[in-house]
């Protein structure tokens, strides 16, 4: 017809399941009401609330009491004879699909295609409209400008040359990305961490991303060793409206656009992510459109690098859909296999997302072992010996499991994290980062899909997100399939011949080709460069590797490729995937050591892995420009002494001979 007369119709609320909630009224009995082919009208809980925030255009339908689920609920509509003219139930943004925006982050959700099924979450959006457009159709999401890459945990990182516009540690950083073909003026936009003001930093006038082009902004920049913030073109600071992005417990950027008159401020992305490691930025894959994982580098005002591999264990295999009508959900598993030579302690760790398990204190998984993951109590002996038969598997098989969760049939996201070191001002807090992720769906593999097979991982270097990565085989709960990738995956330095051992040197990293160098690539130890360490990874015949899988070149300019031969190592040990190399004392002092692991067949590596350690005798770390030694390094040590009585740390930057002593001798 040309018109729907609703003066007799209800409209009923009900939690879902449950009856009708008796807190709402039947606000269109008895009222004479129209609604014309194509218009809207709008049931308020409080129409002079909503007058003063909508204005007085759009159409009450009436006023009702109580107030809708935050949860989610049934929601009826009935005619004059009480029959239903529709009923569906929304969701949560906890519950799979339903889209988080519209929960309580200012967002409303809307309905995408009127004529399809309203209990479908796929059929529902969240406005792109700030409040929403009650009385109106919104226009839909945006598809534009993005949140494309962020750095978040950035203490004490070293600071590519040319970013963060100064020379110090890195800063946290937001890079928006335009993957359209002309240029976006970004005038009337914010940028903010939180979704209780959105208002925070307003980029400046006149910025503009050209097409597929980049533009990055920083929390501020570094004078010396002092954090400057520009409040015009930085979002850093003290002040109500400044912020940082929260690295150990992780945090949301907002993008807004303001179209004028601050009434029609409109979403244009939103990205949330948690917790870093030290300097690993999240940025999406693919570039410009997949969600945020942890890249390899920071690259800003570039494409994203890539995602970062796991460092110890992989998801290796997902079962989630056994064959057959009525196999039960205890058939299903998920494998973990740790890929390096050393046993992995998984205190703390835990899976998320789409499957939650915490794993108990001081589980063990051993050097390329695996072990199972299911979806019933493994202490039900019935249900663990079925499982057991199923697969043809025995008591080696290590097997843990989460009664209360079960892998969707259809497609989920399954998220392995480990623990990070908890900040310095929250000591009790415990982070947890990306360890690996998939983000399986049922159309990657049409026999994994209730034919028999399983997924499983063909790498652990490749990206779990990735269909690729993973094929359909017959199922080996415990045993994997995974092919070993020789690689290196750790370098270190240790001060050899002083009394701390051979113990690791804390805060020291390796210097990678094209990074800034910092305090933290060098030592300032007495002997120089006596000990360093190199993990890899698939490294299986040790007794082969010699001196001649390896180059050594010393310098203190940047042409590396003009540095001279250094000294062959006094002693080459390799045991367990982790080669020690050791240097008589003082052989390689107050200079830079470039190191060379060569692609033989004694390391299996397909490229040689380089990476640079350096020595400045009596440097304290006391500037950010140079590693130069003088009159302050002197009077730093001096005024930091360190009795026997109370020995120094060992990463006390005054001990210079390592005897955990600061006295006469260390100036």
């Amino acid at each position: 017809s040309d018109h729907n007369d609703l003066s007799d119709w209800t409209f009923d609320v009900a939690p879902s399941g449950g009856s009708i909630n008796p807190g709402l009224t039947v606000p269109f009995r008895g009222t004479p009401l129209l609604i014309e082919p194509g218009a809207y009208m709008v049931l308020a809980s409080n129409s002079a609330a909503f007058r003063s925030r909508y204005g007085p255009a759009t159409v009450i339908a009436g006023q009702y009491t109580g107030r809708l689920s935050n949860g989610g609920e049934r929601i009826e509509l009935a005619g004059a004879l009480g029959q239903t003219w529709m009923e569906f139930t929304y969701g949560d943004s906890g519950d799979a699909g339903w889209p988080d925006r519209a929960d309580g982050n200012g967002a409303t959700l809307e309905v995408i295609d009127p004529r399809a099924d309203y209990n479908d979450s796929a059929n529902w959006r969240s406005s792109g409209e700030y409040l929403g457009t009650p009385g109106s159709a919104g226009v839909g999401p945006y598809q534009g400008i993005v949140v494309n890459e962020v750095l978040t945990h950035t203490p004490d990182s070293p600071l590519p040359p040319g970013e963060g516009q100064g020379e110090g540690p890195l800063v946290d950083a937001i890079e928006l990305f335009n993957p359209t073909d002309a240029d976006v003026v970004l005038d009337g936009w914010w940028l903010s961490d939180s979704s209780n003001d959105f208002l925070k930093f307003q980029i400046p006038a006149d910025t503009t991303i050209p097409a597929y082009g980049y533009v990055t902004f920083y929390e501020g920049h570094y004078v010396d060793q002092t954090l400057v913030v520009d409040q015009q073109t930085e979002f850093g600071g003290t002040g109500a409206k400044d912020f940082a992005l929260n690295g150990s417990r992780g945090d949301d950027v907002w993008l807004l656009m303001d179209l004028g008159g601050g009434s029609s401020l409109r979403f244009a992305d939103h990205v949330e992510f948690g917790g870093a490691l030290d300097g690993e930025p999240f940025g999406r894959w693919p570039n410009g459109t997949g969600d945020l994982y942890p890249m390899t580098d920071f690259t800003p005002n570039q494409e994203n690098s890539g995602p970062r591999r796991p460092q110890e264990v992989v998801i290796s295999e997902v079962m989630y859909n056994p064959p057959g009508d009525d196999v039960p959900d205890h058939l299903e598993y998920l494998e973990l296999y740790n890929f390096t030579s050393q046993p992995v302690n998984l205190t703390g760790w835990r899976l998320r997302k789409g499957f939650d398990y915490d794993f108990a204190p001081g589980t063990m998984l051993d050097s390329r072992s695996a072990l199972v993951i299911v979806s019933f109590d493994p202490s039900d002996a019935i249900k663990l010996e079925a499982f057991r038969a199923a697969y043809g598997i025995g008591a080696e098989v290590t097997i843990v499991g989460n009664p209360n969760d079960t892998l969707s049939d259809t497609g989920e996201r399954i998220q392995l994290q480990r623990p990070g070191t908890p900040p310095l001002g929250d000591p009790l807090y415990v982070p947890h980062v990306i360890e690996d992720e998939v983000d399986y769906l049922n159309t990657w593999r049409a026999t994994t899909n209730g034919g028999g097979d399983s997924l499983n991982r063909t790498s652990p270097t490749d990206w779990g997100n990735d269909a690729s990565s993973w094929t359909a085989e017959p199922p080996t709960p415990g045993t994997t399939t995974l092919q070993e990738v020789t690689e290196v995956v750790d370098r270190y330095v240790f001060y050899n011949n002083s009394s701390l051992g051979n113990t690791i040197a804390p805060g020291k990293t390796a210097l990678r080709p094209g990074e800034q160098a910092s305090f933290a690539n060098y030592t300032s130890y007495v002997h120089g460069i006596n000990g360093i360490i190199i993990d890899i990874a698939g490294l299986t015949d040790l007794d082969v590797i010699d001196e001649n899988d390896f180059t050594f070149k010393l310098g203190n300019d940047d042409t590396p490729g003009n540095w001279t031969d250094a000294p062959t190592p006094a002693s080459i040990d390799a045991t367990d995937g982790r080669i020690t190399l050791t240097w008589n004392d003082g052989a390689i002092r107050n200079t830079w050591l470039e190191v060379t692991v060569l692609a033989t067949g004694d390391t299996g590596l397909t490229a040689p892995d380089v990476f640079y350690f350096g020595n400045a005798v009596g440097e304290t770390g006391d500037s950010l420009s140079d590693a130069t030694v003088d009159a302050v390094d002197v009077l730093a040590t001096r005024q930091n002494p360190q009795p026997f009585f109370d020995p120094a740390a060992i990463d006390n930057v005054y001990d210079f001979n390592r005897d955990r002593r600061v006295n006469a001798i260390d100036t």
